[in-house]
């Protein structure tokens, strides 16, 4: 969570940290779909295999980051709140791979590249082939994603924290320091580290693709090619600092399909990207712990939101703007409270490229001329939604009630609703709503960085 500890944390505070962390986790994974999902499809074309087997493996390799068992949706709820030392063993088995024992110290529990732990599941479809192909596909490349993570997960895992809340440090799990730690993307980003890292992590990748197909001849188009004719060319995916570069590679090797590439925390650069669409949840009706009043003016106001260009029209209609402009200029040195930072902050969630908006650091920087301030300015750059279900990641299963509402704290009158933009699929927003002099205001808008 961005928002640093104040010396006037109040238990509603508390609480609502509490939530977040129920729903988001800042580092549970690391690479994204770029690797996870298109360089492994590539890997497994020039391994040998059919077209259809090598989009499969891609899938089911980034599913453990968007399936059922992502620990954006578990890691924080059972090492921070439920202290579930199962869940942490699953989290380590999907996306820390080690033997050490849990609970541990971090210490204990650190990570090492290509380790027994991280080849043990490769290596199990290898040594124990089933009959169902299938199923064979889903688990290995499953079993990739572990095995590619212990390269970006290496090293002592950091804990999260927040203010005067503490993860379990005997079972918490996220990007080590070494890789600038749990409040950063940058554990995903390829460019930013050595190419050994990456050359490693697809060169085993490779080698297990080979190996796989060998024990089920029929997924196979061909015989693989010699790693030494096409490894030279993993460097351009590797330096590729933007969508546009990293689709113009992909396209470059054949892969013309990089819809993978449209979620990713990179800047968009000198091309469009369209806002990923993000598979529905089981449809479930959902009833709000809050009044109806309060249901009614956080259903208004998301719809508002996602629609609107007048951000100042819905500043003056939703919020207390001298409680949010105070809130907002608090949690981040160097800002400066005032009406148009509330204004620009409502904005800001809708840009369509959040890679600008995280090099803001996920807050408007008032006066500045930098490329994400500029592009914040242009109404050209905002998402243009017509419903909650496009504009919004369900967080309830209920696609007209998308966002999750609860009290805040133990007064009565103080509640915070729960969303995620559809362009900010990382991000999970906490608006916070009050009763002042009357009235329904919110009064702080706070965000948690989901992996």
């Amino acid at each position: 969570m961005r928002r640093q500890a104040c010396p006037h944390v109040s238990n509603a505070a508390i609480a609502l940290a509490t939530i977040l962390w129920l729903l988001a986790s800042p580092s549970a994974r690391a690479w994204e779909a770029d690797l996870h999902e298109g360089l492994t499809r590539w890997l497994a074309l020039q391994a040998g295999a059919k077209p259809d087997v090598a989009v499969q493996l891609g899938t089911w390799d980034q599913d453990l980051d968007e399936g059922a068992h992502s620990a954006v949706d578990t890691v924080f709820h059972y090492a921070c709140v439920a202290n579930d030392a199962g869940m942490s063993r699953t989290v380590r088995e999907d996306h820390f791979p080690s033997t050490a024992p849990i609970p541990g110290s971090p210490a204990s529990r650190a990570v090492r590249a290509a380790s027994p732990a991280a080849k043990h599941r490769a290596e199990d479809r290898l040594k124990n082939p089933g009959t169902d192909l299938r199923y064979e596909i889903e688990l290995f490349g499953n079993a990739l994603h572990a095995l590619q993570d212990s390269w970006s997960h290496e090293g002592i895992p950091d804990i999260p924290q927040f203010g005067p809340l503490r993860c379990s440090r005997e079972l918490a799990w996220g990007h080590p320091q070494t890789r600038h730690g749990w409040l950063k993307h940058d554990a995903d980003l390829t460019y930013l580290w050595p190419a050994k890292t990456t050359v490693d992590t697809a060169r085993a990748t490779f080698d297990y693709i080979v190996a796989f197909l060998n024990e089920h001849r029929q997924l196979r188009n061909g015989l693989p090619r010699p790693w030494k004719d096409f490894s030279s060319s993993i460097d351009g995916f590797r330096t590729a600092a933007t969508k546009a570069e990293k689709r113009r590679w992909f396209v470059q090797q054949g892969i013309s399909d990089t819809s993978f590439l449209n979620g990713i925390s990179l800047d968009e650069g000198d091309e469009i990207f369209a806002v990923p669409r993000h598979p529905r949840r089981v449809a479930a009706k959902y009833q709000p712990k809050a009044p109806r009043d309060v249901a009614s003016f956080y259903l208004s106001f998301f719809k508002d939101w996602a629609f609107t260009y007048d951000f100042g029209a819905l500043a003056a209609t939703y919020i207390d703007t001298p409680s949010m402009a105070r809130a907002l200029a608090a949690s981040t040195a160097g800002v400066e409270a005032s009406p148009q930072l509330v204004v620009q902050s409502l904005r800001l969630w809708r840009m369509r490229d959040h890679g600008k908006v995280a090099a803001l650091d996920h807050i408007p920087r008032i006066g500045a001329t930098t490329p994400a301030m500029t592009a914040l300015a242009d109404d050209r750059q905002l998402v243009q939604y017509t419903s909650l279900q496009d504009a919004y990641i369900s967080l309830t299963g209920d696609p007209e009630i998308p966002y999750l509402i609860e009290p805040a704290g133990t007064s009565p009158t103080r509640f915070v609703a729960l969303a995620r933009f559809a362009n900010a699929p990382y991000d999970t927003i906490a608006v916070v709503a009050d009763t002042l002099q009357g009235r329904l205001r919110i009064v702080d808008l706070l965000f948690a960085i989901d992996h």
